[in-house]
């Protein structure tokens, strides 16, 4: 077919010149297939959430999607010009996805959720890749299994038991920190917040003190990137037999996290466990000793997920929170006068939460506002949707953030501000006794979705934001701290969370009348 077409161009152009020759060829194919892909498309049912205009043969919508750093943002102004009631359909690079940026469109998805609207093959596929065979990423039975042990494990009342470990990292960072205070150099803080992150993981699922290992550091990064990347692959590459998991560089680190998460969960269980402890691994161990077992890849996988799920995105939104604290002197003075009262060293986890209502409504919004910008899903089977039918195998792109900005679910607060204003004051209410509280943003609703939706929730949600809140309270407690000198000021990009697009350069001044030391 291809020597025809070179002939045709020949007779048609009159050039005997090869290489113009097989340029026009490649040309006339890719015109010819963007134009059966444009026909096919034409012939498709009339639906009532509209096709982006636009389209390009090929690329599909990728040039007003693109680059990715951008996409959420893009994402959310397309809604607006081109899909008044919250859905549209776009394509990239071939794949077709229904976006979904109203709070009435995503609950008819959710409905579905987690039975028939499940994470898409591509990303569990990349998931596993990494190791991370647990509930972050399971479907069906196996997030059933997950479910009864991992979520457990993980509440608030399981949560209090890790509260040492904070403590622990967190005397880490204001020491360090304090040190380079005093010497008068500035603080970047993005590498340290997910080192004391990942550490604090290691600590609380395994009992492990790295004392910044910044091997395991690197490889936690490392894998984030690799599941990333993965899953935006077009087909599974790393399945290769011998050399597939080496082709991007992340095979050495996922072997390395892997098998030293294996070899301690194997001298744990050859030992019967350590009711002494009080780790994740015991919870978990204690549950499944009285009911529920899950294999020893899958208690490994429930780990290296607790490492993927909380690492980035906790220390990213952490470097956030730092960030809007540098850019508002008076924000910062009044959260640290909360802070100022509270004892770390001997409070519970309840009275510890109860002291900081200015700063829990504070990380409310940032969550809110710049966690987790969009969620993939896809369906295993047609459901209805929107007045039609969404088909099996549908690709769905949920923008959480631009959902929270119109959802009648946000509370206005003492402000009475719109949900698509940031207000760190949104959630603080005064209770009948004259106590100022926070409210506990509800994850059913639409109007607080950076941790998922309904029982699909992030299970770790209490322990990222305990270590959190931990974290800011002991930074407010030892200093003051402003942008450093000549910093730019940051936008906002996707990623696993928003985040600053610029290392967060902090100027520390030590407190005299710091709390901690």
């Amino acid at each position: 077919m291809t020597s025809a077409l070179a002939q045709l161009m020949m007779h048609v152009t009159g050039d005997t010149d090869a290489s113009n020759i097989f340029k026009a060829t490649v040309t006339i194919c890719v015109l010819g297939l963007g134009y059966f892909l444009n026909e096919r498309r034409k012939r498709e049912p009339n639906k009532p959430w509209p096709f982006l205009p636009g389209w390009r043969p090929i690329i599909g919508h990728a040039h007003l999607a693109f680059p990715l750093k951008e996409m959420n943002s893009k994402c959310e102004k397309l809604a607006e010009k081109y899909a008044p009631d919250g859905c549209y359909e776009m394509e990239l690079l071939g794949r077709r996805y229904i976006v979904i940026t109203s709070e009435e469109r995503a609950m008819e998805i959710f409905e579905h959720r987690p039975h028939t609207i499940v994470r898409p093959l591509q990303s569990r596929a990349s998931a596993r890749s990494t190791g991370n065979y647990g509930i972050f990423q399971a479907e069906g039975d196996e997030w059933k299994q997950d479910h009864k042990l991992v979520v457990p494990a993980l509440n608030k009342a399981n949560v209090k038991d890790y509260l040492t470990t904070f403590r622990v990292m967190a005397h880490r960072l204001v020491n360090e920190w304090g040190e380079a205070a005093a010497k008068g150099e500035c603080v970047t803080i993005g590498s340290d917040l997910v080192r004391i992150t990942s550490d604090s993981i290691a600590s609380a699922s395994m009992g492990l003190d790295l004392k910044s290992d910044s091997r395991l550091t690197e490889d936690v990064k490392t894998l984030m990137r690799g599941f990333v990347r993965r899953a935006m692959a077009p087909v599974c590459y790393w399945d290769i037999p011998i050399i597939g998991p080496y082709l991007d560089s992340y095979g050495g680190s996922i072997r390395r996290t892997t098998a030293m998460i294996d070899h301690i969960v194997e001298e744990y269980e050859a030992k019967g466990g350590d009711e002494s402890k009080k780790t994740f691994l015991q919870k978990v161990y204690s549950l499944m000793q009285k009911g529920e077992r899950i294999p020893k890849q899958r208690l490994v996988g429930n780990i290296v997920g607790l490492f993927l799920a909380g690492t980035d995105s906790t220390s990213k939104t952490l470097a956030s929170a730092f960030y809007l604290l540098a850019d508002d002197q008076g924000l910062q003075a009044t959260l640290r006068e909360e802070s100022d009262s509270v004892n770390l060293e001997s409070m519970s986890l309840h009275d510890f939460f109860v002291k900081i209502p200015r700063i829990k409504s504070f990380m409310h919004e940032v969550h809110r506002w710049y966690s987790v910008p969009a969620l993939g899903l896809t369906s295993n089977k047609d459901i209805p949707f929107f007045g039609s039918t969404l088909p099996k195998g549908a690709d769905i792109m949920i923008m959480t953030r631009a959902i929270s900005w119109t959802s009648s679910d946000v509370p206005r607060g003492p402000n009475d501000s719109p949900p698509n204003t940031f207000d760190v004051a949104r959630y603080l209410v005064t209770e009948e006794d004259g106590l100022l509280s926070s409210i506990f943003p509800n994850t059913r609703l639409g109007g607080f979705l950076g941790f998922g939706h309904g029982v699909r929730a992030c299970p770790g949600r209490t322990y990222s934001e305990a270590l959190s809140y931990v974290v800011l309270v002991a930074a407010l407690q030892a200093f003051t701290w402003m942008l450093a000198p000549n910093h730019p000021k940051a936008r906002f990009i996707f990623d696993v969370v928003m985040t600053p697009d610029c290392d967060v350069r902090l100027q520390l001044t030590k407190r005299d009348n710091g709390t901690m030391s």
